[in-house]
């Protein structure tokens, strides 16, 4: 049930970013594993911490970036970018 209503927060919050929830299962007392694969991260998490905050729940969190290298060359270029303008 969480998963369900998990996934439909993000997919609200997220639109059309990238993510797929690989796991979300009850741990000890009331906590909440959740491991969710992802190219927005950020957003990700931004969006989880405020559904845990507002379910009062407890959740180990543990994002991967699905396309780290495409990250970093976006990342390098906006760089590259950001110095030749100075």
């Amino acid at each position: 049930m969480v998963e369900g209503e998990l996934r439909d927060r993000l997919r609200l919050e997220l639109g059309p970013k990238t993510f797929e929830i690989a796991e979300c299962a009850p741990s000890w007392g009331d906590q909440l594993s959740v491991r969710i694969e992802t190219n927005h991260p950020a957003d990700v998490l931004t969006a989880i911490a405020s559904y845990v905050t507002q379910q009062n729940l407890e959740a180990w969190l543990d994002l991967v970036d699905l396309h780290p290298l495409e990250r970093a060359i976006r990342r390098l270029l906006a760089d590259l970018d950001a110095t030749a303008r100075r």
